[in-house]
């Protein structure tokens, strides 16, 4: 529910040409969602390596960008909560929903 209110926000609200990083994206429901919207948006979804968890969030964004055919793709990261730097790059936004 939170991602669904997220989604709405930051479609609605981010600037032109926003980065933005999502901390903890799950299956990468809400980047794909916000790049259809939104391309001129750059994502990057981070997401945890245990468990095969970044494993399906990068198989998701690949299929799901394909068929939704978006001009822009999420980008992907690994995610390690006990580091607290963040994925290289530098982002207007960090963002995380139902955390």
């Amino acid at each position: 529910p939170a991602a669904q209110i997220l989604l709405q926000y930051c479609t609605e609200a981010l600037p032109k040409g926003a980065s933005l990083l999502e901390l903890g994206a799950g299956t990468g429901w809400f980047g794909l969602q916000l790049c259809q919207a939104r391309a001129d948006i750059t994502a990057c979804l981070t997401e945890m390596s245990a468990h095969g968890a970044f494993e399906r969030l990068g198989t998701n964004l690949a299929a799901n960008a394909r068929a939704r055919g978006l001009r822009q793709q999420p980008t992907c990261r690994t995610l390690d909560w006990a580091d607290a730097d963040l994925p290289h790059g530098s982002w207007d936004y960090v963002v995380g929903s139902d955390l």
